[in-house]
């Protein structure tokens, strides 16, 4: 890019002259009357060559450092990506014998606990018939023990009212052991 633009003001300098060194009326320039300045120039050139070489090769030393810093880093970057991407197309990769996995697992723990719900509900169960087996016995021996009593009761007064009806005083002792005995030998059984 330097070069093109100084060969194009060149080009310029020595194709119009009068543009490039603006003279007077009636003097025509010539490439003549440039040459006493160029010593200068080059003079001039030289001493900025010189004095500005090395911040220049350290400006474009550091810039290039830069440049290759950030392709590096992009590059890194890049291989990240690359790698994640990777992981990401493994992971999808297995999501579905995951997924299945975990539907079994799942309903295998689920079947397990169904099971351990019914063993537990048929063992309530069982103990709730067995407590309502021992309450009916129980019940039913309560009522034959009351139905004893009471039949007790009913026959004792039943002794009692034919004892006293047909009653005499001979009789009556013979009876009443009869009937004491008798009354013993029911509350026995």
């Amino acid at each position: 890019m330097f070069i093109k633009t100084v060969s194009s003001l060149l080009f310029v300098s020595l194709a119009a002259p009068s543009a490039a060194l603006a003279s007077a009326p009636g003097h025509e320039p010539a490439l003549s009357d440039t040459f006493l300045f160029w010593p200068n120039f080059l003079l001039f050139c030289g001493i900025l060559f010189f004095l500005l070489r090395d911040p220049f090769r350290r400006y474009w030393a550091d810039r290039r450092e830069e440049i290759q810093n950030a392709v590096n880093a992009g590059a890194q970057e890049m291989q990240a990506a690359e790698l994640r991407l990777q992981e990401a197309r493994d992971t999808f990769a297995r999501l579905d014998h995951e997924i299945a996995e975990l539907r079994k697992s799942i309903q295998e723990e689920a079947g397990k606990e169904s099971e351990v719900l019914r063993s537990e509900a048929k063992e309530r169960a069982q103990r709730i018939a067995s407590q309502a087996q021992d309450s009916i016995a129980g019940e039913q021996k309560a009522l034959e023990v009351s139905l004893r009593k009471e039949l007790a009761q009913h026959v004792i007064e039943q002794a009692e009212s034919l004892l006293k009806n047909q009653s005499n005083e001979g009789n009556d002792r013979e009876r009443r052991q009869a009937a004491l005995g008798g009354l013993s030998g029911l509350l026995r059984q």
